[in-house]
């Protein structure tokens, strides 16, 4: 695990920023003083992996140094994942099953549709699966599921961000009514979106790595240096050496987000 302190303008972002949870985030940091957790990055292209909002809210506030967790992206250890939207009833189903070439499927035909770009997105009830033909574009995809999410909300209709086991595991025990499926995406998909600023939806990718940090707490004040570079360094690795690391292990659910990876937590000073 590498931590070390970046240009927050040397990263680039794969995923859109939303403007509600950017401002969410900006008070966050501007009350707390600190940024909580590191932005993982992969240390070649500079991809941002996770922490989208944080990068954008450091650049919003002005904040030229940002914590990050580099981590090298062609590592089988990363993986990059989706996350599934889980609806608590079914909203514009109906309007959307009228549409013209919506098929019913097997999952694990409509799995093998999106996988091979044949589907565009996917809606499954406890008893049936309903996709959209389409073309291979994971990026395309992903916002062909965000405009159906956003067609859901504008019926009051809220969604929850998923792994594909805990999205199915709520829809066969009855408390979900319906899952949203989109492409998946490869790595190389990430890192040419980011690069060519065609951005997938929000909450699209889901990455796993070998092991997160978070609580890390780096102070504002670190981030916005007025000393030569070393000292910044320096304060910035004591900061991280002084907290007692605990490792919460796998499997973990903090914040309302499940963690598959060891998460490691930056607490009290040891």
């Amino acid at each position: 695990m590498e931590l070390r302190l970046l240009e927050t303008g040397e990263v680039r972002i794969h995923e859109e920023v939303m403007p509600t949870l950017l401002r969410q985030v900006v008070d966050s940091i501007t009350h707390l003083r600190l940024l909580k957790d590191p932005v993982l990055v992969d240390r070649r292209s500079r991809t941002v992996l996770d922490g989208t909002h944080r990068v954008g809210a450091l650049l919003r506030l002005g904040i030229p140094l940002m914590p990050c967790c580099l981590l090298d992206y062609s590592d089988a250890g990363v993986r990059v994942h989706r996350w599934y939207r889980t609806f608590p009833d079914e909203g514009p189903l109906p309007d959307i099953l009228s549409q013209v070439g919506v098929v019913s499927v097997s999952r694990s035909e409509a799995r093998r549709l999106l996988s091979e770009g044949e589907a565009k997105v996917a809606l499954a009830t406890k008893n049936e699966v309903h996709v959209v033909p389409g073309t291979k574009d994971p990026v395309g995809s992903s916002w062909s599921a965000s405009d159906l999410e956003f067609r859901f909300r504008r019926m009051g209709v809220s969604a929850s961000y998923e792994t594909e086991l805990d999205a199915f595991h709520k829809l066969d025990a009855d408390e979900a009514a319906l899952v949203l499926m989109y492409q998946p995406m490869t790595k190389e998909d990430v890192v040419l979106s980011a690069h060519s600023e065609r951005l997938f939806a929000h909450k699209s990718t889901r990455h796993v790595v070998p092991a997160r940090p978070l609580g890390v707490n780096i102070p504002l004040d670190v981030l916005t240096p007025r000393g030569e570079e070393d000292e910044t360094t320096r304060r910035f690795r004591s900061i991280v050496l002084r907290r007692k690391v605990v490792d919460l292990g796998p499997g973990g659910i903090i914040e309302g987000r499940r963690y598959e990876e060891n998460v490691y937590w930056f607490g009290d000073e040891a």
